[in-house]
């Protein structure tokens, strides 16, 4: 089985287009975000990076593929937008210390593992935002998505942390069954 870096850099380099629409969870939610700087963890290749640059933020997109990271720097200079890019193994807690501090955190349709996801309210500014928007249990009901990759009933609720739930919600698109939530620290 390969690697998560080849096999991100595949499928960004098999397909030739990518949509460009932010995720609607997102764009539903942008006036919970703080001003300021946020850091699209597992950006891919940056429809949401850019999407937020455009509304004045700050963006650094991070990102395990070196091929989907060049795909955002050539969006961003197509769409008249700055974004910062690095490229980091987002499964290795060492290599994320150095991403923050920032104002917002972004993560949408990728499920960090319980290890990252209690590092990064260190990575948030006091009074950050973290949104995080991806499959549900739903899907692995559906026999779509391993349980790894989708969030269970309550997961993020149920987690010992100094963040605050702000909105979550359930919910159904053409593509799958979503869980989204907004929490604040």
């Amino acid at each position: 089985m390969p690697d998560s870096k080849e096999k991100w850099n595949t499928k960004y380099s098999s397909k030739s287009s990518f949509s460009t629409e932010p995720d609607q969870f997102l764009v539903d939610q942008v006036a919970l975000l703080k001003e300021g700087s946020v850091l699209d963890f597992a950006c891919g290749t940056g429809r949401n990076s850019i999407w937020l640059a455009k509304m004045g933020f700050e963006v650094t997109g991070a990102d395990i593929s070196d091929i989907g990271l060049l795909r955002l720097k050539v969006s961003a200079k197509e769409s008249h937008v700055v974004i910062r890019t690095l490229e980091v193994d987002l499964t290795n807690e060492l290599k994320l210390e150095n991403l923050g501090p920032c104002d917002n955190i972004i993560i949408n349709m990728y499920k960090p593992s319980q290890e990252i996801l209690l590092m990064l309210p260190k990575l948030l500014n006091e009074g950050g935002v973290l949104l995080i928007c991806t499959h549900n249990w739903k899907q692995v009901e559906a026999g779509k998505f391993k349980k790894e990759f989708c969030l269970m009933p309550n997961e993020l609720i149920d987690i010992k942390w100094e963040m605050k739930l702000v909105k979550h919600s359930t919910f159904e698109l053409d593509s799958g069954f979503y869980d989204g939530y907004v929490f604040s620290k």
